[in-house]
């Protein structure tokens, strides 16, 4: 019966995924807009118990998206900027930062120390990252606005200010006691801990990728079923609307 459930379930959210997928792929190419007819004449004949859910999933989507990206950052001179999460490499560090609610990626030569929840007056240009010039090649400005990213700095000059807590900061110390204790494997147990995949060789990861067993390193349907089935119980104790509870579901996961 829980695998029936289960099952129902996970094909309703496919078709939810999808047309998630959809609305994402059309708003970067209308060309994509050719595939919409054949799908919703599929959901309204063959679900039509999902198509509210899927609705409110688009438009819940659709609002966060705009709202995400007409928010802007005000010029100034000065910016108050919280360390969120830090990347150090051998000759420069990187970090991810919030100014006003919104995240900033900025790069600096040389290594320094930074630890989440610290608090900096920053001087630098923000900019915004220009478009893949070469058609169908990497997009560093999507990249980034993927990761909840719109502007970068480069070698700002940075003052401390003060520091505040950041959950990120158990992150960081958990990754400080991996690189003490068990320095030879550090990379593979940030990976499987932490998602955290910097301490990669390039190489390392291309192998991975050649063999592939990248689904090794990334989060599996196992670990989403469980999420799933978890969800469902707590969320039969509130209502046995089924089509409430596949909307949250929903929802939650994306």
């Amino acid at each position: 019966m829980k695998s029936k459930t289960l099952l129902r379930l996970r094909y309703r959210i496919l078709y939810i995924a999808l047309a998630l997928v959809q609305y994402i792929l059309i708003s970067e190419n209308w060309g994509y807009i050719l595939l919409l007819p054949f799908f919703i004449v599929y959901i309204v004949k063959q679900h039509q118990k999902i198509v509210i859910s899927i609705i409110l999933v688009l438009l819940l989507y659709g609002f966060s998206r705009n709202y995400f990206l007409n928010q802007k950052i005000i010029d100034s001179d000065v910016y108050h900027i919280e360390v969120i999460k830090v990347t150090k490499k051998t000759e420069s560090t990187s970090f991810i930062g919030k100014i006003d609610r919104q995240l900033v990626s900025i790069y600096i030569e040389g290594e320094i120390s930074l630890i989440p929840g610290e608090i900096y007056e920053m001087k630098g240009r923000l900019e915004k990252p220009s478009n893949n010039t070469i058609p169908s090649s990497f997009n560093y400005r999507t990249y980034l606005l993927s990761k909840r990213v719109k502007y970068t700095v480069y070698d700002p000059k940075l003052t401390y200010v003060e520091t505040t807590f950041n959950y990120n900061i158990i992150s960081h110390h958990l990754s400080n006691y991996i690189d003490q204790k068990i320095p030879l494997s550090k990379s593979y147990v940030k990976t499987f801990i932490l998602a955290d995949k910097s301490d990669f060789d390039q190489d390392v990861i291309d192998q991975i990728k050649i063999l592939g067993i990248s689904h090794l390193f990334a989060v599996s349907g196992f670990h989403v079923a469980l999420l799933v089935v978890a969800l469902q119980k707590i969320l039969a104790r509130v209502t046995k609307n089924k089509s409430i509870i596949t909307m949250v579901i929903s929802i939650i996961l994306c």
